[in-house]
């Protein structure tokens, strides 16, 4: 599931989707439908059946409020107490776990660490590259075949979309980031050092033993802070 969501190929940019990418997903195990009093039934719950993808600042007011109680998000908040009473960990944006049971397959992604894309249509991460494979799979083996690598479409990222890569990543989990990534990239964008501390102080954005981190309601608003830790 992982490797076809990351296999899909970016509409607005015409590049291949990558871990980098804002949205943000919950589910419960896949089939389910969450609902009040019940929950996860498995060491490990990932994903894709609920989306809940607030996109933009407009999600969040001026005042500092947000609209994480409407109709909308109700199956999310549904999900996240219904876990968190089971004893699951919202580790990750759109992953769940009992303690020491969270996916070691993921978490490559999340701490952005290399990854080979072995197979038509995956994607690789090496360096500075993101990289996708041809999607035919007859293609693919005659390029094989001709010592030719299968590689469609490459990205080579900058100092400022790697920086940006390595905070989303680390603020789509529960550990977050060190302080000072996120102080780095503040100090050169005043918009957004101000929009910062007004997610902190609506409770959005958490320091923890010297780390930055999303709160469970700021998971839900993530997409309006990422799209903003982006440069190009």
């Amino acid at each position: 599931m992982a490797r076809r969501a990351r296999g899909r190929r970016s509409r607005r940019r015409g590049r291949p989707a990558c871990p980098r990418s804002p949205s943000t997903s919950c589910t419960a195990c896949p089939g389910s439908t969450p609902r009040a009093g019940s929950g996860p039934s498995t060491r490990y719950s990932t994903g894709d059946r609920i989306t809940c993808r607030p996109t933009g600042s407009p999600w969040i007011t001026a005042a500092g409020g947000d609209r994480t109680a409407s109709r909308a998000f109700r199956p999310y908040w549904a999900l996240a107490r219904s876990a968190a009473a089971r004893g699951y960990e919202h580790y990750e944006i759109s992953n769940y776990a009992l303690p020491g049971c969270r996916s070691r397959h993921n978490q490559v992604y999340w701490r952005r660490r290399e990854y080979a894309a072995l197979g038509p249509g995956a994607c690789g991460f090496l360096g500075r590259v993101r990289y996708s494979n041809v999607r035919s799979t007859e293609r693919y083996c005659e390029l094989l075949e001709g010592a030719v690598l299968p590689v469609a479409e490459h990205e080579v990222l900058t100092d400022g979309q790697a920086a940006g890569e390595r905070l989303i990543l680390g603020l789509r989990t529960r550990d977050g980031v060190p302080e000072e990534w996120l102080g780095a990239r503040a100090a050169t964008d005043p918009a957004l050092a101000a929009r910062l501390e007004g997610w902190r102080a609506a409770g959005l954005l958490e320091r923890v033993r010297g780390r930055a981190r999303l709160s469970e309601r700021g998971f839900l608003l993530s997409d309006a802070l990422f799209v903003e830790l982006v440069q190009v």
